[in-house]
């Protein structure tokens, strides 16, 4: 029993494995945001995106390093103050790219376009937040299925390394050169 003496009363595994693997996503989110944010000391309008993609970063981390902070109202505060940013920031941009590529028939692939890579980057914090807003592992219960616990479990995992796997497809020098975005991407240019 947890109230003798001597005893100590530990979480079940299956909450403990929940926990750590949220854990380890919001970290490796956390890295990836703040990779970003460092990046965009190179863009033209650093201003927009070193904010939008540093709060990300702290805001996994605060998860990572202890996750009762994902309950705190101020927590959830910032997340939905980021969120707006976000929306903010891509309405614009998505109104910017419109007016770019009007004149263009049929035009280009839109990611050869820096704005709509952008796009993407505001998507992929969107959608890591809100699942942060609505997933908290101490919430769920024991009824929760296995196979539904594992489903969420490798959705989590996925969805924090996919940007990374993308990212790095582009980066490395394999493939930087024969994905015809990824070039635009490494070189910086539109169109």
């Amino acid at each position: 029993m947890a109230s003798e003496i001597g005893h100590r009363s530990f979480a079940p595994p299956k909450a403990s494995l929940r926990l750590k693997t949220w854990r380890v996503c919001n970290a490796v989110m956390a890295v990836f945001t703040g990779i970003c944010a460092v990046l965009q000391h190179n863009d033209p309008d650093p201003e927009l995106w070193m904010p939008l993609y540093g709060l990300a970063s702290l805001l996994c981390l605060a998860i990572a390093t202890s996750p009762t902070f994902q309950g705190s109202i101020w927590w959830r505060v910032l997340v939905v103050l980021e969120m707006v940013y976000c929306l903010a920031i891509a309405t614009y941009t998505i109104m910017y790219i419109s007016e770019e590529t009007r004149a263009i028939p049929h035009g280009p692939n839109p990611l050869h376009y820096e704005e709509s890579r952008e796009v993407l980057g505001i998507l992929v914090v969107m959608f890591w937040l809100a699942g942060c807003l609505f997933y908290i592992p101490e919430r769920l219960d024991e009824s929760t299925s296995r196979q539904r616990e594992t489903l969420v479990i490798i959705l989590i995992c996925s969805l924090s390394l996919l940007p990374l796997i993308l990212w790095l497809i582009c980066m490395v020098g394999v493939f930087s050169d024969s994905i015809s975005y990824c070039r635009h991407m490494c070189s910086g240019n539109k169109g």
